[in-house]
């Protein structure tokens, strides 16, 4: 068994898998998302599974939760999780001007996205920030966008503005708010799905013909229905490509 773990600065994603290296298609068994501002290990539930794991693979966006997860493996488990990029390499061209400098949740979720549609890829990312990344149809890394997702906006309006509350981001059905709290939140939602769907059309119009478009992060379920431009959600894309780039 393999356990994956995803260290964003929003959420924490852990996969626990059967099947590694030799074995092309790992089959997910269990998947978990736990806030990373209030991780908690026992809740995680990571202890129940160490007997049977052959290894531990971490991708991580945020240095300080990572320390936290190492040093209770460091503890509980023999060996020494694998890190992306050091000890596991990420099985994709990178096209870029810096290619160090690509987010490592970027470039597995691209290798995941490619291995299902073999072809021209978008993948849209809504967690704390947006990322919109284009595939080509060779599996090569073009590039992509970065914005702010709807919990950064949500709390740079409140930090920024000193007579703005802080809001719980939801789907509004209404555009016109009639108060404060409701025109942020029509704001905030409808301002994101408007932005998300011409990012969108852009890369389309650079990448050309009719790519496939994969939405993942947190937030993505969220705005499925009303952004209408992606084919399919899938919230644990990181995860498996984690465990594509380490079963190569």
């Amino acid at each position: 068994m393999l356990v994956a773990l995803d260290i964003g600065n929003t959420n924490i994603h852990l996969g626990v898998f059967q099947g590694g290296q030799g074995h092309p298609r790992p089959r997910l068994l269990f998947h978990k998302v736990m806030r990373a501002e209030e991780v908690d290990l026992e809740e995680l539930a990571l202890g129940s599974y160490l007997p049977l794991i052959s290894e531990i693979l971490l991708a991580s966006v945020n240095p300080k939760v990572e320390d936290v997860f190492c040093t209770w493996l460091e503890k509980n488990y023999p060996k020494k999780p694998l890190k992306f990029p050091v000890d596991i390499r990420v099985p994709i061209p990178v096209l870029v001007r810096e290619p160090h400098r690509v987010g490592i949740d970027r470039l597995l979720n691209a290798v995941a996205a490619y291995e299902k549609t073999r072809g021209t890829t978008i993948v849209v990312d809504m967690g704390t920030a947006i990322t919109v990344d284009a595939i080509s149809e060779k599996g090569e890394f073009l590039g992509g966008i970065i914005a702010p997702g709807l919990e950064s906006s949500r709390k740079a309006l409140h930090l920024r503005a000193a007579l703005l509350p802080e809001v719980t981001p939801e789907r509004p059905d209404y555009y016109i708010g009639k108060d404060t709290v409701e025109a942020i939140t029509s704001g905030l939602y409808w301002g994101t799905v408007g932005m998300v769907e011409r990012l969108i059309k852009g890369v389309k119009k650079e990448v050309g013909g009719e790519p496939r478009v994969i939405a993942t992060g947190g937030d993505a379920s969220l705005f499925a229905a009303d952004v209408g431009l992606f084919q399919e959600v899938i919230p644990h894309l990181t995860l498996e490509g984690m465990v594509l780039a380490y079963s190569r």
